[in-house]
């Protein structure tokens, strides 16, 4: 599931105030996600004897598919 980034023009009409609960918000998701990766992996290797190269294998790939959407958008414009 892709959602767009937020940029710095897109919160340019966000008083500072709500601008600082928005990015504490968003870094304690960052930690949330890695949280989430470290214990998907540990369970992949530990579970399920998945061999690392297939868990960066299908990490790549999927690193590769969120940046698909970006590349067609640049190529149209």
């Amino acid at each position: 599931m892709r959602h767009p980034a937020a940029t710095a023009e897109s919160l340019d009409h966000v008083p500072d105030i709500e601008r600082s609960r928005i990015q504490a918000a968003l870094s304690s998701r960052l930690v949330s996600c890695w949280d989430r990766l470290e214990d998907a992996v540990s369970e992949l290797v530990a579970l399920h004897e998945v061999p690392e190269a297939e868990i960066l294998a299908r990490v790549r790939l999927t690193v590769a598919e969120e940046a698909e959407p970006d590349e067609i958008a640049r190529t149209a414009t």
